[in-house]
């Protein structure tokens, strides 16, 4: 009997999923070549972390084939997304950081903000406008 191993969506996963859906965005396709590339570690990596991702609902994906989102994974990705705009615009327009250094800032923080803490932030940039 196989042992059920209970999984969890970590910080590392999530950072997966933001970067699986900025190539998905810019290429259309994404394959594991390029998410070994852009986040710096092996294909064998990427294949552990897909698995996982897989088992856990978020992208549909078999060996030699592209990564997709499910649904669920794609929520996810495009809240990733929107928090990431956030904070790159508090970032620029508030702590007027330089763009590049937002940019990577706020790929880091989208995943971890939780949903108060991005509601405010969002409020007091609407109220700056």
């Amino acid at each position: 009997m196989a042992k059920k191993v209970n999984e969890e969506l970590t910080r590392s996963l999530k950072k997966y999923l933001k970067v699986i859906s900025d190539i998905e965005l810019e290429r259309g396709i994404v394959r594991v070549k390029e998410i070994a590339k852009r986040m710096n570690v092996s294909m064998s990596s990427v294949s552990t972390s897909l698995k996982k991702l897989t088992n856990l609902g978020y992208i549909d994906y078999e060996k030699h084939f592209f990564v997709k989102f499910t649904f669920k994974g794609k929520a996810l990705a495009d809240k990733f997304h929107y928090n990431s705009t956030i904070l790159y615009r508090f970032l620029i327009d508030v702590l007027k950081v330089d763009e590049n250094t937002a940019r990577i800032q706020a790929d880091e923080i989208c995943v971890d903000i939780i949903d108060d803490v991005m509601s405010k932030l969002e409020e007091y940039l609407n109220t700056r406008i």
